[in-house]
């Protein structure tokens, strides 16, 4: 289990951002407020309706090669899928770019990157666990076959063997860079068949996709140069801020997340240690609740460590990868790290929300308990706090 925990924990992480994010979409009305600005807009300025028309055709293609999309992400291992089945493809794609000159190869695949390729793969492939392993290859081949792959009948014959006596887990890193470089070419190997076997669709769908995205950026960029000198536009434009240094402010805030459900800014370990106590009654699947067995001894032994602050919720806008950021108060103190959003504010890369949007920071009154009191490292809060 602790190899598969990585996996686990990413895609439940994912699962819970896109099941947020589409209970926002209702809840906002988001849909419907974006039609109407669609309209608004192409009202007043006509030349936006082509761009529009031109736009839903791309993601209804986009929509229409994902089934197939599915099928060869499978085949490659992504997502947390077959590690055997994504060496065979990186490994046979790898022996192709080398063949180009540096610059025009797949940036995965140029020199400057092959360090990263290697240790990516032998990080794949050391994490591997057989009967997990085998039952991914088996989900994999079995799509393909669904979706009329017929390139993949001679590719192997049992996959629960083929994990088995597969040698792909056996290269060094030296063969692993020999690939990569040109001087020796893919190993014979059936995960390395299936990849061969499948890469002209590969190819042509990679290519396909790129197209239509490519297509879409570049009407998405005329369609904001209208929005912009749009007298009825309401959308706010900032600078780019990409790869900058921001800051953000709000409020320690609280909100009402459903009708007769109010959320107070700040939760404490008395209330961590009632979800860990309810988990355990009910049986639920709450996992991220599941406290360690001192640190629930501690809490019970000692009724006013219960009133320890643990997290705060705060209307500052965050997206994916301010965590670990730090949160300072209006007098520049540091007061929490900044780690995730509620589910409701999984909306924020589309609507901020006032009512809604909220992020959450671990409160640093529990850090320099847990470091200091729980953990006795008193010599670390002294030194933190001088």
């Amino acid at each position: 289990m602790l190899k598969l925990m990585s996996s686990y924990k990413s895609l439940s992480n994912e699962h819970k951002r896109s099941k947020g994010k589409r209970i926002m979409m209702r809840k906002l009305h988001l849909l419907d407020e974006r039609r109407a600005e669609e309209a608004a807009l192409c009202g007043t300025r006509p030349e936006a309706q082509p761009i529009l028309d031109r736009l839903a055709a791309i993601y209804e293609e986009l929509k229409a090669a994902a089934p197939q999309g599915r099928v060869l992400g499978a085949l490659r291992g992504i997502y947390a899928g077959s590690s055997l089945l994504h060496a065979g493809h990186v490994l046979h794609e790898a022996s192709l770019e080398a063949c180009k000159p540096d610059a025009e190869r797949e940036t995965g695949y140029r020199e400057r990157n092959h360090k990263y390729a290697i240790q990516r793969l032998k990080k794949r492939l050391d994490g591997l666990h057989p009967p997990h392993e085998a039952a991914l290859v088996e989900h994999a081949i079995q799509l393909a076959r669904d979706a009329g792959f017929s390139s993949l009948a001679g590719a192997f014959v049992d996959a629960a063997a083929a994990v088995a006596s597969t040698h792909l887990t056996a290269l060094t890193e030296p063969e692993m860079q020999a690939v990569l470089d040109g001087s020796s070419g893919a190993p014979d190997d059936r995960f390395i068949h299936v990849a061969a076997s499948v890469y002209p669709t590969f190819t042509a769908h990679r290519d396909l996709e790129k197209a239509l995205l490519s297509e879409r950026d570049q009407l998405l960029a005329q369609l904001m140069e209208i929005q912009k000198v749009c007298e009825h536009s309401a959308e706010t434009f900032y600078p780019d801020a990409n790869s900058t240094l921001r800051i953000s402010a709000g409020f320690v805030d609280g909100y009402k997340a459903a009708d007769a459900v109010q959320h107070a800014p700040l939760t404490t370990l008395s209330g961590l240690l009632d979800k860990h106590v309810e988990r355990q009654l009910s049986g639920a699947d709450m996992e991220e609740f599941e406290c360690p067995a001192r640190l629930v001894e501690v809490c019970k032994a000692k009724p006013a460590v219960r009133q320890t602050p643990v997290n705060v919720l705060y209307s500052t806008d965050t997206v994916g990868g301010n965590s670990g950021s730090p949160v300072l108060n209006a007098d520049g103190e540091f007061i929490a790290i900044n780690f995730d959003r509620q589910r409701l504010g999984l909306m924020n890369e589309y609507k901020w929300s006032s009512d809604f949007s909220r992020s959450i920071g671990v409160d640093v009154r529990y850090i320099l308990w847990l470091v200091g009191s729980y953990d006795s490292a008193h010599h670390l809060v002294k030194e933190m706090t001088a």
